[in-house]
């Protein structure tokens, strides 16, 4: 789907998280949960998801 396509279908749904020379990143949602991230390079749209997150806590093993 081209990036003019997804606009006129989701102009109201969606805003502008990111913008650089070749991509885009648009947020649908607040974003946390239930949001999504769509991704345009070159106008195109490569990549759909909810976001990455880092955990809350990290386990170490101690016993080694």
């Amino acid at each position: 789907m081209s990036e003019n396509d997804f606009l006129i279908k989701n102009r109201k749904a969606v805003s502008l998280y990111k913008k650089s020379l070749n991509s885009s990143t648009y947020l649908q949602g607040d974003g946390y949960d239930g949001s999504w991230f769509f991704y345009f390079n070159n106008g195109i749209l490569t990549e759909l998801n909810q976001g990455q997150r880092q955990s809350d806590f990290i386990l170490e093993n101690r016993n080694r």
